[in-house]
């Protein structure tokens, strides 16, 4: 099975960032899918590195890192649950 981590990433200062942060804390605890939350002035190089144009910004990579999917703005978590379910996740409790 692949695993996958949501990588999450926000600023304090973003109203859409802060509304959406507890939904997809949630739902990752809710699934056991890995989450990481990056604050983008925390984590510079993984912003450039990902090339993070705008927040927030939620990004699904594999065990390898790589991007599988991106979704930019204040997204619904049902939108993210139906493009997890084209993954196999492992779910771990």
């Amino acid at each position: 099975m692949n695993e996958v981590t949501v990588l999450y990433f926000c600023a304090d200062w973003c109203e859409p960032c802060n509304q959406l942060k507890p939904l997809i804390l949630d739902y990752c605890e809710r699934k056991g899918v890995n989450l990481r939350v990056l604050n983008v002035e925390n984590f510079e190089s993984e912003v450039r590195g990902r090339r993070i144009k705008s927040l927030p910004t939620t990004v699904i990579i594999n065990s390898l890192g790589e991007e599988l999917i991106r979704l930019q703005g204040n997204i619904r978590i049902a939108d993210l649950d139906n493009r997890l379910s084209d993954f196999c996740v492992r779910v771990t409790v």
